[in-house]
């Protein structure tokens, strides 16, 4: 395994692992992440900033670094070294920090800003640029790069696009759109992560490996060849003597984007403790076939013949998807496409020797549900009176449940004790 050094490099610190280097330009406030073997991708002139929520943006870049310290790291992306730098700054200038990390091993660094406010009024952190202005060099011309586009939620794009063209859009969430930067010609927007390679097989991947506070974006500006990586904060309050940091985001300049790609969703899960599944889940699920139409006779056929053809698909669960509840938020009462109800859907399906499955949205109230109807207050509210949209589906506006409230708390487990406990899902 690769050791990771730390040693004085003529800009600042270079830390490397064999694999991977990182340089700092102390003076430039800048940073960049370079593959050691020839021909890999890299990453060169990477500022950090917060963007205050109604104040100003405060960069490393043009302002310069100092290094606070180095200590060697041992967390769940595995053993290393990391370079803690602070951005040169007046007193009572908020302090900006900087944390890189090289792990051994690992063909990739992570960095991580974080605010310090060393004022004596509250902050408001609007967001952070982990990656401000940094520019991605892969051995050719952008015009012959491709780009992963990652979306938001499952029904989000989430596809390959040429440089040389132009993004696809894709609609924000409907309770945040600020989160959307200004858009542009040439600019192209993922959620959470992305992957940039060229034609030589050079890539870079850029991924935030945390999302546990705050939603995140990397886009790349065709001009410039211009890597943006975004942690929103939301405007969260920082007081005095406070700090806020960023999520965590991972670099990875080797090439292989397949490669790339996995290890970055091992270190997502990794970071993320994720459970993992030992080995693959295979079943028959009702939505892609038959979505909002599925009936109950239907599943039954499909059932029937799967269990006819079992040598041939060794299926282990079917799983019942959308279209079954009477209403968003109705969860224990299905509709009329169901008249013998789902607790014996569940036991046919138990009787065949498969294990039933069935999909809902349990923190989602529709404005047709009788749950909405008894219960309007049960919904987030965005101003007193006034409920949150969560989103716009299945021709309704569909609230978001205040998990705050211990009557919605109890609603849950009572549809969860009865799906499990009762019905045997």
């Amino acid at each position: 395994m690769s050791e990771v050094t730390i040693r004085d490099g003529d800009d600042g610190p270079v830390l490397e692992n064999g694999i991977v280097r990182v340089n700092v330009h102390l003076n430039r406030g800048t940073f960049g992440v370079t593959a050691v073997e020839v021909g890999r991708g890299s990453l060169a002139g990477a500022a950090v900033s917060v963007e205050l929520d109604g104040g100003p943006t405060i960069s490393s870049r043009g302002v310069g670094f100092s290094v606070e310290r180095d200590e060697v790291v041992d967390d769940r992306l595995g053993r290393g070294r990391c370079v803690v730098l602070a951005r040169e700054s007046d007193e009572h200038e908020p302090e900006l920090m900087a944390t890189l990390t090289l792990y051994e091993g690992m063909p990739f660094a992570t960095v991580r800003s974080e605010v310090v406010n060393r004022g004596r009024l509250a902050l408001k952190a609007a967001a952070f640029r982990v990656l401000d202005g940094a520019q991605v060099k892969l051995g050719t011309g952008a015009v012959d790069w491709r780009f992963y586009k990652e979306g938001w939620q499952d029904w989000s794009p989430a596809l390959v696009l040429p440089v040389s063209g132009e993004d696809v859009p894709m609609s924000p969430p409907v309770i945040a759109p600020r989160t959307q930067p200004e858009r542009k010609q040439g600019r192209f927007l993922s959620e959470l992560m992305t992957l940039v390679a060229a034609p030589n097989g050079a890539s870079l991947l850029a991924g935030f490996t945390s999302a546990a506070e705050q939603f995140s974006q990397v886009w790349l500006d065709r001009e410039g060849r211009a890597l943006t990586a975004t942690s929103y904060a939301d405007g969260i309050e920082v007081p005095p003597g406070g700090r806020l940091a960023s999520e965590t985001l991972l670099i990875d300049p080797s090439a292989g984007a397949l490669e790339s790609m996995r290890r970055y969703g091992e270190a997502l899960g990794r970071d993320s403790m994720a459970v993992t599944w030992p080995d693959p889940v295979a079943g028959w699920c009702s939505w892609y076939y038959y979505f909002h139409s599925i009936s109950e006779s239907e599943v039954i056929a499909n059932l029937d013949e799967t269990c006819q053809r079992r040598r041939e698909m060794p299926f282990e669960y079917v799983q019942i998807d959308d279209g079954y509840q009477a209403g968003i938020g109705d969860w224990l009462t299905p509709n009329s496409k169901f008249p013998k109800g789902m607790g014996w859907l569940a036991d046919q399906i138990h009787e065949k020797g498969l294990k039933a499955g069935l999909w809902l949205a349990p923190f989602l109230i529709g404005e047709k549900s009788r749950a909405w109807k008894d219960h309007p207050e049960w919904a987030v509210q965005h101003n007193p009176g006034t409920p949150m949209i969560a989103m716009l589906n299945w021709e309704q506006r569909c609230y978001a449940l205040d998990l705050t409230r211990p009557d919605v708390i109890e609603w849950l487990e009572k549809v969860f004790r009865t799906i499990f406990d009762e019905w045997g899902y």
